[in-house]
């Protein structure tokens, strides 16, 4: 099995960028995932050699009830490249293809109403994008909970999602304040939630 010293093959992937003129704010950003991801999965585990394989146990971690969250994304891009450089001795450039997030039932119906209504604002791509995912993941979450009519929609729910998430709380919260925002200005959901939206602090 090919078997290398982590950081000795971070260097290679490094040097293969700068030969290879990426900008230093990409490489950072390499650094960034690669500290945050691979590099503290192998040390939580008392790793020392990374391989395809461990690049891959890692990789199965990268995921939130079946889905895959940008963040979680770019880490798994970023053990690609150590892949690539491990067994090709180059990186390969990639092109990924976007994800649709459906939103289903009841109240995934109610969902999309935001969404065209964001659509309708001229909202980017990338927002309307991030608002989908959250709002995808909140929606599987209620099902896993057996909530499937919007009239059973509680606090409860939306606290225990939240806290959840390890990470992107605040973008997470942000969409669902704009959410039940919408809901109530709609007359979708009455104030139940303001309260709530209103006093939630980020732990």
């Amino acid at each position: 099995m090919n078997e290398v010293q982590i950081q000795v093959l971070i260097d290679r992937c490094i040097k293969y960028f700068r030969d290879n003129c990426y900008t230093e704010n990409r490489i950072s950003k390499y650094r960034s995932l690669w500290r945050t991801g691979i590099v503290r999965y192998m040390s939580e585990h008392d790793i020392e050699l990374y391989s395809s394989s461990v690049g891959s146990d890692f990789t199965a971690t990268c995921h939130f009830g079946g889905t895959v969250r940008h963040q979680e994304r770019e880490k798994i891009r970023s053990v690609q490249a150590l892949d690539d450089m491990l067994t090709l001795g180059f990186i390969r450039k990639r092109c990924f293809t976007p994800v649709h997030h459906a939103l289903y039932g009841e109240i995934g119906q109610e969902m999309e109403k935001l969404i065209a209504h964001l659509s309708n604002l001229r909202r980017s791509q990338s927002t309307i994008k991030d608002y989908r995912l959250y709002l995808s993941e909140f929606l599987a979450y209620l099902d896993a909970s057996g909530v499937s009519k919007m009239h059973e929609i509680a606090d409860i729910h939306i606290l225990s999602f939240v806290s959840s998430h390890p990470t992107n709380k605040v973008n997470i919260v942000s969409a669902l304040r704009v959410l039940f925002r919408f809901w109530k200005e709609e007359h979708i959901v009455n104030g139940r939630f303001d309260d709530l939206f209103e006093t939630y602090k980020l732990h």
